[in-house]
């Protein structure tokens, strides 16, 4: 339950637009869509009342097509696995969830609207 408050406290801020810039809003260069721009929502959580000294990196993505204005698709979002410390373990799990995202976007952008080439 803690987990559910934490994002919707974060999604709530998104709607608001008051998400920093740069820290807990990146540009997904990674997804190549020029159509929609894709982002990176980017939080932490303490989490050591769950487990001792465990800090969860929690990410979101979302795409904003450009044909529909105030619109933003939540795509995907899971808990980044960091426990291993290899950096190319964890970019290469990381890639396979941005590519999750992309996928989403794909199937929800050919369901029922053309996308903008």
């Amino acid at each position: 339950m803690r987990l559910e408050a934490f994002v919707e406290e974060k999604l709530d801020r998104a709607v608001a637009g008051s998400l920093t810039p740069g820290n807990e809003v990146i540009f997904l260069a990674h997804s190549k869509r020029g159509d929609a721009p894709m982002f990176e929502f980017r939080w932490h959580r303490d989490a050591r009342e769950l487990r001792v000294g465990k800090r969860e990196q929690i990410r979101h993505y979302d795409a904003e097509p450009l044909d529909l204005i105030d619109v933003v698709w939540g795509l995907h979002m899971h808990l980044k696995d960091v426990r291993s410390g290899d950096d190319e373990l964890i970019q290469k799990a990381q890639n396979k969830e941005i590519d999750r995202a992309i996928a989403v976007y794909e199937q929800q952008a050919s369901d029922g609207r053309e996308t903008v080439s």
